[in-house]
């Protein structure tokens, strides 16, 4: 796997590079992220409202129950993100963010990294920024080995399912093989 090869988190489209964005964040709030809207979606009807930020690679939209830590944590991590309040006919609440730096972004959501750096709200009005700025220089690396733990740990969960799965008929031999392929995706210990 490469970091812009197509995965899913949370059952969205997304690339590895910014799924594994996403999993150091949800390491560090401790809960796994709910995705409303994931990336790669141009020419979608139900993304006009993102203006394309969607369109290519980074973007996502969350739930917004604990938007305060979310937001915070996101941006620790290398993302523009901001708390959206529902704008009724529009679009209900959620936060949205953009992986700053991913190199299959779309042109809108580039645009929204600019005035995440200025200190804006990434909306038409270019209102402030009203999220935490201490991270705002912050950049999310690829590291060689993270799509290794993320690919070993969808394996090992196919792997659990057809564990838990095999009183029911699934093969126990599945499960084995299942489970070797996991462990030859770990990284290997330094």
């Amino acid at each position: 796997m490469k970091p812009y090869d197509l995965t899913t988190y949370d059952g969205k489209t997304v690339d590895w590079l910014t799924r594994a964005a996403l999993e150091e964040t949800a390491a560090r709030l401790g809960y796994d992220l709910t995705i409303f809207q994931g990336s790669y979606n141009a020419g979608s009807e139900a993304v006009k409202a993102s203006a394309g930020t969607h369109d290519g690679g980074g973007a996502v939209d969350l739930a917004p129950w604990d938007w305060e830590n979310k937001v915070r944590e996101l941006r620790r991590t290398g993302f523009a993100a901001w708390h959206r309040e529902a704008i009724p006919g529009v679009w209900g609440e959620h936060i949205h963010a953009e992986l700053v730096g991913n190199r299959l972004a779309s042109p809108s959501a580039k645009a929204q990294w600019a005035e995440y750096l200025r200190g804006e709200n990434g909306l038409a009005n270019h209102g402030p920024d009203t999220g935490p700025r201490d991270f705002v220089n912050n950049r999310f690396h690829w590291r060689k080995g993270t799509h290794r733990i993320s690919r070993a740990r969808t394996l090992l969960q196919q792997a659990l399912l057809a564990l838990s799965t095999g009183i029911r008929g699934y093969q126990v031999s599945k499960s084995r093989q299942a489970l070797r392929e996991a462990t030859k995706n770990l990284p290997v210990s330094s």
